[in-house]
C-alpha cells in the first residue's frame, strides 16, 4: 500500500452544529476517490479542511506521512477546485491558469509554458485570450480544472465541480475529467451517486458528519452495510418480514439467513424479473412510467408494492414476477423504524 493522504479523527463544529464527527480514512497514490453524501452532511467542510481553508477542532491530516494540519493552504501540495470555480473575472484564460504557478515561484516564461500545456490538455487551445464571461459553463469548468492541474499538486480536491452544469453536459464532462486525471490522486466531493459509482475507484459515504461506508461501487451497491447505504446508492424495495427457521421469505422465494426475528428485506428493482410463468406470483401493474432507457413499474403483489424495472414496455395489466435468492438483501430491523433509518423524515 502507498498511502498519500491520511485523515485521522477529524471533527469540526460551527456553533451548535457538529459538521464533522471523528472522520478517518486513507487515500492511496493514484486513487480516484469520491465522497458522496446528501447536502449538509459535511463533505465540503472535510475537503476545505484537507485544503487548509478551514482548521479542524480535532484530528490531523497527513500527506505522504507529513503532518500538514497546521500548514497554510499555499504551502500544501494540493490543488483545490471550489464548486463556484472562482475564476478571476478580470483575467484571461491564460492569466487564470498562470496564476498558481507564478504564485508558487515560477518565472513568467515557465508559467506561460505550463499554463499552455494544461489549457491544451483540457481542450481549450485557442481560447487563451478569452475572459471567463465569454465562456460557457462547461468551458469555465475546464479552465478551473486547468488552473488546478497547473500547480501540479500531489492531490487534487474537487468540490462538486459539475453541479452548475446541465445533465447532458455533466455526463459528457465527468468522463472527460476522468481521462484527463488518469493516474492522478483525486478526492471528488459530490451528491451525484450515479456519477460517483461510474467513475470511482473507491466510494466514501457520509451521513450527518460521519463516514458510514467505504468500498468500491459494486461492493456498496450489491452488498451495502446498512439500510441507509442501500437506499442512498440507488432505488431499492424495502419489505418488512420475520426470519425464522434459518430463512426469510419474499413472495415465493426463500432466502437463507442467520438472522432471527424482525428483518427488512431489500431487493433492487432491476433484480425483479418479469416472466411468462403462471406459477410465479401474479402482480397488478398500478403505475407505468418511461424514465429514459427503461420502464419503471409499480406492481402490487399480494398487498406489497414493488418497484420493477423493465427494458421492454409492458402492456399487460398483470405480470408474473420472479426473484432469485442471491439477489435478496436481509437487514436487521432498525429500532428507529425504516423511514428514520434511511433519513426519509
Amino acid at each position: 500500500m502507498n498511502k498519500i493522504l491520511e485523515v485521522k479523527n477529524i471533527s469540526k463544529r460551527f456553533g451548535n452544529i457538529q459538521a464533522l464527527r471523528d472522520v478517518s480514512f486513507d487515500v492511496e497514490k493514484g486513487e480516484f476517490v469520491f465522497i458522496v453524501a446528501h447536502t449538509n452532511a459535511g463533505k465540503s467542510t472535510l475537503l476545505k479542511i484537507i485544503a487548509g481553508i478551514l482548521e479542524p477542532d480535532e484530528g490531523e491530516i497527513y500527506i505522504e506521512g507529513e503532518n500538514i494540519t497546521k500548514t497554510p493552504p499555499w504551502e500544501r501540495p494540493v490543488g483545490y477546485m471550489p464548486q463556484t470555480y472562482a475564476l478571476f473575472p478580470h483575467m484571461t484564460v491564460l492569466e487564470n491558469v498562470m496564476f498558481g504557478p507564478i504564485h508558487r515561484g515560477l518565472d513568467r516564461e515557465e508559467a506561460i509554458e505550463k499554463a499552455q500545456k494544461y489549457i491544451e490538455l483540457v481542450g481549450l487551445k485557442g481560447w487563451e485570450k478569452a475572459y471567463p464571461h465569454e465562456l460557457s459553463g462547461g468551458m469555465q469548468q475546464r479552465v478551473a480544472l486547468a488552473r488546478v492541474l497547473a500547480v501540479e499538486p500531489k492531490i487534487i480536491l474537487l468540490d462538486e465541480p459539475l453541479s452548475a452544469l446541465d445533465a447532458l453536459l455533466r455526463v459528457k464532462l465527468r468522463g472527460e475529467i476522468k481521462k484527463i486525471l488518469k493516474g492522478k490522486t483525486v478526492l471528488w466531493v459530490t451528491h451525484d451517486q450515479e456519477g460517483a459509482m461510474s467513475l470511482a475507484d473507491k466510494l466514501i459515504v457520509m451521513r450527518s458528519g460521519r463516514i458510514v461506508a467505504v468500498g468500491n461501487a459494486m461492493e456498496l451497491y450489491y452488498k451495502p452495510t446498512s439500510l441507509y447505504v442501500a437506499h442512498f446508492l440507488g432505488e431499492i424495495n424495502f419489505i418488512e418480514s420475520v426470519a425464522h427457521g434459518g430463512f426469510v421469505q419474499i413472495l415465493d422465494t426463500k432466502v437463507s439467513t442467520d438472522k432471527i426475528g424482525p428483518v427488512v428485506i431489500g431487493i433492487r428493482p432491476e433484480d425483479i424479473k418479469i416472466v411468462k410463468n403462471n406459477s410465479s406470483p401474479l402482480g397488478r401493474v398500478k403505475e407505468l412510467r418511461f424514465v429514459g432507457g427503461f420502464w419503471r413499474l409499480l406492481v402490487d403483489v399480494e398487498g406489497i408494492d414493488l418497484v420493477v424495472y423493465s427494458l421492454k414496455r409492458i402492456r399487460s395489466k398483470e405480470v408474473s414476477l420472479r426473484i432469485h435468492p442471491e439477489d435478496v438483501l436481509v437487514f436487521d430491523y432498525p429500532p428507529e423504524g425504516i423511514r428514520r433509518a434511511v433519513h426519509l423524515e
